[in-house]
């Protein structure tokens, strides 16, 4: 199921991060948020399976939604990559890594292209592709990227969430494809749910495996908590593939939104960071931890 975007925005504007260095990261968030509520348009529009059709996908482990089913119209796209890009403005004091990225974007074709290459093939292979271009820094060339067609995952989930997905039993979304940004436990027995960072599905998930590996090896599982922090967060942990994942316990209060607090405790995922452990997936805005404005922009200046 998604949540709504009206509860999203509620949690997203409320508290604060708990580091006040990157307060400004948060801000950014916030920003860019009204950006996520107005998914572009498919070219095609999008037609959910039928119950019979459903079933089917998943259990034969097919998603629901094949991403490249969401390629925005190229004037659509331009425009709304512009808009993140004034976000980004914004919140950068030097202006100078926005500046170089932002002028190769505004050629249509190559970030249609762009687009298209991160929703057939994902992030990774967008990675590649972009390292050909001089121009662009990677980093804020994936952000604009994600951002650009955030809003549209986060229809997709919408439309999709009434389908039955307790058939599917895989770490990664059951509606796009997304890996989890984030962990929860909820209902009975505190239920495993991850929450994809694309389209904020939330689906059911053993709650002893490794959703990024499959790895169920209990000597190879753990978790910690940080001195200090929130008494329902935790850090699990996999030491075969050394991905980890924040996890919330909100079997007492269950509208509340993990995949928004992850946002706020950026204290975390530096301690996971600090113990040799990597995020498996970005937030929800598309941020691996450590992306920085002014650390763009002294690549940019050393790149001169």
């Amino acid at each position: 199921m998604a949540k709504s975007a009206a509860g999203i925005k509620e949690a997203l504007f409320s508290g604060s991060m708990d580091m006040e260095e990157m307060k400004e990261s948060l801000d950014l968030y916030r920003d860019l948020f009204p950006l996520s509520e107005r998914g572009l348009k498919p070219k095609n529009k999008l037609r959910p399976p039928g119950k019979e059709e459903a079933a089917m996908r998943l259990r034969e482990g097919f998603t629901l939604l094949e991403p490249e089913d969401l390629m925005p119209a190229e004037n659509a796209l331009h425009k709304k990559a512009g808009e993140v890009l004034a976000v980004l403005q914004q919140h950068s004091e030097g202006k100078g890594a926005v500046a170089g990225s932002s002028d190769t974007l505004k050629d249509k074709k190559l970030l249609a292209q762009l687009v298209r290459i991160y929703l057939e093939d994902g992030e990774e292979k967008l990675r590649e592709d972009i390292g050909t271009y001089p121009s662009l820094n990677p980093e804020l060339a994936l952000f604009v990227v994600f951002n650009a067609v955030k809003g549209s995952f986060r229809d997709a989930g919408t439309i999709l969430e009434d389908i039955d997905t307790q058939a599917w039993e895989h770490g990664l979304c059951p509606v796009c494809g997304g890996a989890p940004a984030v962990a929860c436990l909820e209902g009975e027995g505190g239920k495993r749910y991850l929450v994809c960072h694309r389209c904020e599905t939330r689906w059911r998930y053993a709650r002893v495996m490794c959703p990024y590996c499959g790895n169920n090896d209990h000597d190879n599982l753990g978790f910690f908590t940080v001195e200090g922090g929130q008494d329902t967060l935790r850090v699990d942990f996999c030491n075969s593939c050394k991905g980890y994942i924040k996890t919330w316990d909100i079997r007492e209060r269950e509208n509340s939104h993990p995949e928004v607090e992850d946002l706020k405790t950026a204290r975390y995922d530096l301690a996971a960071e600090g113990e040799g452990y990597r995020r498996g997936a970005p937030n929800i805005f598309g941020v691996w931890v450590g992306f920085d404005l002014e650390d763009l922009e002294e690549q940019e200046e050393g790149d001169r």
